[in-house]
């Protein structure tokens, strides 16, 4: 080809190009909420509960492979790992009953980060994240899912607004140093998103359009009287790490009398017999 053909045809190719990443694009924008839909069904509720059935603690967890691997963040499941007193229901989305074999691979690290590993032996999801490396790039939209404010399986689009090599790297940047001392998450690679979440929704997945995990729902934290809201997550490359560390481990089941059971079918047919009374459906 001579120069002054390619120098013709250049300005073609450009446009071409820019014409096939927009369509790429618009592709996967149309998507993202289906994808989110088909995700739901790769988390679960995780609740803690007391012998009178009042929750006490809410959060959310998500199924890493297809082989029974579960992530959910150790702050979710703390209080019923210290407390025999208490029960735990996990019900993953829209299946007819609640998770009661299971046993906890691992919690926590000499870093303290947030995150326990449990595999459930009585489930195989009909959806699943993949536990991989990842590099992110700034400004990609991403989802979450959880369950803020009684808000179930709830889907929120947000930003990557930036990644913090460990939690002392985001104080420095957030010039937070003095203000805010973190209990968890030291050394831990952090994501920060552009979108608020809440009470709920810790434990859940955070990922990208092509339903590539990056990260795991944690705290939020606000500063000041005129607060400034700053929302974190364990980045998927963490995730990875631990998964693959500790997913052979030999495990300490839990109790089954501390597993909370109930079959969303029986409910149904209760509701049946029953035409003329409203039982609120639990999830």
């Amino acid at each position: 080809m001579s120069h002054t053909a390619f120098l013709i045809l250049w300005p073609l190719l450009l446009l071409w190009g820019s014409a096939q990443t927009l369509a790429q694009t618009t592709f996967l924008v149309q998507n993202l909420d289906k994808l989110a839909q088909e995700k739901k069904y790769a988390v679960s509720t995780v609740e803690i509960k007391n012998k009178e059935d009042e929750t006490e603690v809410r959060g959310a967890g998500f199924f890493i492979g297809k082989d029974g691997l579960f992530v959910t963040s150790y702050h979710v499941l703390k209080k019923f790992l210290n407390d025999n007193e208490l029960l735990l229901w996990i019900h993953p989305y829209e299946f007819e009953r609640t998770l009661t074999k299971a046993k906890i691979l691992a919690c926590e690290d000499e870093r303290k980060i947030d995150l326990c590993l449990l595999k459930f032996e009585d489930f195989k999801p009909k959806s699943y994240f993949h536990s991989a490396p990842i590099k992110f790039a700034l400004g990609h939209e991403g989802v979450f899912i959880g369950h803020c404010d009684e808000d179930f399986y709830r889907v929120v689009n947000g930003n990557i607004k930036a990644v913090y090599p460990d939690i002392y790297h985001f104080i420095t940047a957030t010039k937070l140093l003095g203000e805010y001392k973190p209990d968890y998450n030291h050394k831990v690679e952090m994501v920060q998103l552009d979108t608020r979440h809440c009470g709920g929704d810790s434990g859940g997945p955070l990922f990208g359009s092509q339903g590539e995990l990056w990260g795991v729902t944690q705290e939020w934290i606000s500063i000041g009287p005129k607060p400034e809201y700053f929302y974190l997550f364990i980045s998927a490359n963490e995730v990875h790490q631990y998964v693959e560390k500790n997913q052979n481990n030999p495990g300490r089941p839990i109790p089954t009398d501390r597993m909370i059971p109930f079959e969303f079918s029986v409910m149904k047919k209760l509701n049946k017999t029953k035409p003329n009374k409203s039982d609120k459906k639990r999830q």
